[in-house]
């Protein structure tokens, strides 16, 4: 199980003074924000994030169709210039130079200190594809999720319906038929819902979550994506081989916060060896990465329940 934090928002680091003596300084770090990557492109090969304007650990590479890099990383506020380049790593590709060289998006976007950030990458990378691909850039200004709850928003990167509906409901498995009101209603390709609230889900059966269905507006077929939110974990009060830890956030877990993105089917397509190592198939190999036929919920944890914020 993968234990997601937000960023910490003091450091301490100790000095040795010349004389000998230990003397312990608090370093207050510089004012910065903090932002994620999405893949929901679904027609093409993994892709690489990059701020090309200053040295950072906020880029990451080589993420996957329905990948995302994990926790929010630090990157000093300001205008950034953000690029989108095909990875270099994809074993049946072994892509050379002039594929890992190309600029697929380049934009620039302003980071304010202290503000978390999801950018998500989504539509169609092919020609004639529609929607063409952008990258959705969300402000993320997490709510107080009221007593016994937990707080979820949708982000639409289905792109295949004028406008969806999404569907949030108490459940143990996805499939099958939704019903009901919509908890979010007649998003656009690229829209991001505000937070609703939701009752956390029960401790039994283990299993127990909510489902998020999105569906093409005002009707409940077909299911154009579906799937579940995490269920997180209970803190955990310690033992004597284990130090007390904290919940981590999903649906059982009060106070947590999260987002649900509908996603499209992935897109079969193939790709060709440059034959550019030792390692790669020979030069001109061509491998065809399998579509499916049904769109998922990509969730992420956006705030566990006794996480602190930046600037607090």
């Amino acid at each position: 199980m993968k234990v997601y934090r937000l960023l910490p928002v003091a450091g301490l680091v100790l000095f040795a003074g010349c004389s000998g003596d230990s003397v312990s300084t608090v370093i207050t770090p510089e004012p910065h924000a903090a932002v994620r990557w999405v893949n929901a492109v679904p027609d093409t090969i993994d892709m690489d994030y990059r701020i090309v304007d200053v040295v950072t650990n906020a880029n990451e590479a080589s993420i996957k169709y329905r990948g995302n890099s994990g926790a929010y990383r630090a990157v000093p506020p300001g205008q950034h210039r953000i690029r989108v380049f095909p990875s270099g790593t994809t074993t049946a590709a072994c892509n050379g130079p002039s594929v890992v060289s190309q600029v697929l998006l380049d934009t620039t976007f302003t980071f304010a200190a202290n503000h978390y950030y999801t950018v998500v990458h989504a539509g169609y990378m092919k020609a004639g594809a529609t929607p063409k691909q952008r990258l959705i850039l969300t402000d993320d200004a997490f709510p107080a999720a009221a007593a016994g709850a937990f707080a979820v928003r949708a982000i639409d990167a289905v792109g295949n319906a004028a406008s969806v509906d999404v569907f949030v409901s108490a459940a143990t498995a996805a499939g099958g038929a939704v019903s009901g009101t919509p908890a979010f209603t007649g998003m656009a390709f690229g829209a991001v819902s505000q937070y609703a609230n939701f009752a956390a889900a029960a401790s039994s059966p283990p299993a127990s979550t909510y489902r998020v269905t999105a569906t093409g507006a005002g009707t409940t077929t077909p299911l154009l994506a579906d799937g579940l939110l995490p269920v997180g974990a209970a803190a955990f009060a310690g033992s004597s081989s284990v130090p007390p830890l904290d919940p981590i956030g999903g649906a059982q877990q009060a106070g947590s916060v999260l987002t649900a993105i509908a996603t499209p089917p992935a897109v079969a397509y193939t790709l060709t060896s440059s034959g550019s190592a030792p390692s790669c198939p020979a030069a001109g190999t061509t491998t065809v990465i399998a579509g499916t036929t049904s769109g998922a919920v990509v969730s992420l944890v956006d705030k566990n329940p006794n996480d602190k914020l930046l600037g607090q």
